[in-house]
């Protein structure tokens, strides 16, 4: 397997549209590389990934299902033939000035099943404002999708949708951070589905995950980002329906917040995933010395929170692995 690897790499770099490996020693390549948001942090197998700034536009690199080989593979194309960018289901709004102009609620289809939204943020439509990369990142997800109904909301958007669900006040004087984090929280209350940030590059169709009618994941309501360092993560979370109490549960505990936390607080603990993971144990009552668990079942069937390595198995800084050697080659 390894050999394989190293002969594909070995390929790659001698053709001229090839990979260029990134020097670390490189102390000006060192630099733009703490600089851009969109850098190599995480290697995401099997279901996400996150990609470097410098990936070719119209390419991905996609790793197949036991994880073994990478191969190339075009955007925009699915099972070998184009895909029709105006085939998907993209909510298109007409205005944000009152609560009419929000995207509809899904009601549940006539099989009892429920259409997956996907809800995705920045601050700005405009794709030539994004980080590099993110067009493509996000055209991975419509790809693999193409029956999801997806919304792309900016901070106008977050802030009518928090007016509009009461909770305005939660979200007021507060960083553009810790307004994201919470709009999260809103969007998997007000419609559930699914959350993912710009930066992650889908692999495989995540009905796989938690669509499955015969996985023992398909009955448990609410389905978190396991992270080794901090139990919780939220670049990644689903809720199979919308209005669960834990989310306005947590929001109450945010609108109590004050002024300076919300102008001072590091927003890993007081709207990220320190903060959501304050919140599940008050929600479901867990005792101070009992750990929370991966791939544990909380209250009855309503939430669970994954196995790290389902979805971030090697940190940024581990280069001992194949997978770490491949992080630092990016495509141009």
């Amino acid at each position: 397997m390894l050999e394989k690897a190293t002969r594909q790499r070995k390929n790659i770099a001698d053709s001229r549209e090839s990979a260029i490996a990134i020097d670390r020693h490189d102390e000006t390549e060192k630099k733009n590389r703490r600089e851009s948001s969109v850098c190599w942090q995480r290697w995401r197998y099997p279901f996400i990934i996150l990609f470097s700034a410098l990936l070719l536009p119209s390419r991905v690199l996609r790793i197949d299902d036991a994880g073994l080989e990478l191969t190339i593979t075009d955007i925009g194309v699915r099972d070998g033939v184009a895909v029709d960018s105006a085939s998907f289901q993209v909510f298109k709004w007409k205005c944000w000035d009152k609560c009419s102009c929000l995207p509809p609620r899904m009601n549940d289809n006539n099989n009892g099943t429920r259409t997956i939204i996907m809800h995705q943020s920045y601050k700005t439509p405009d794709e030539r404002m994004w980080h590099p990369g993110w067009k493509y990142y996000r055209q991975t997800w419509l790809d693999l999708h193409p029956n999801w109904f997806f919304i792309f909301w900016t901070d106008e958007q977050n802030d009518l949708l928090a007016r509009c669900i009461g909770y305005e006040t939660a979200i007021t004087g507060r960083t553009g951070i810790q307004k994201a984090d919470l709009s999260r929280i809103m969007y998997l209350y007000q419609y559930g589905g699914f959350y993912a940030d710009m930066d992650y590059i889908a692999l495989r169709d995540h009905e796989q995950l938690f669509g499955d009618q015969q996985s023992f994941l398909n009955s448990t309501q609410i389905l978190l980002q396991g992270r080794a360092e901090q139990v919780i993560g939220f670049e990644w979370g689903f809720a199979r329906r919308p209005d669960h109490p834990l989310w306005p549960f947590c929001l109450d505990i945010a609108k109590k917040q004050n002024h300076r936390v919300r102008i001072d607080g590091c927003p890993v603990f007081i709207t990220g995933p320190k903060f959501l993971k304050r919140c599940v144990r008050k929600y479901f009552k867990i005792k101070k010395d009992v750990e929370l668990e991966f791939m544990t079942t909380y209250g009855k069937d309503e939430l669970m929170i994954l196995e790290p390595k389902l979805i971030a198995p090697i940190l940024a800084e581990d280069f001992t692995s194949q997978c770490g050697v491949w992080r630092n080659v990016t495509t141009v």
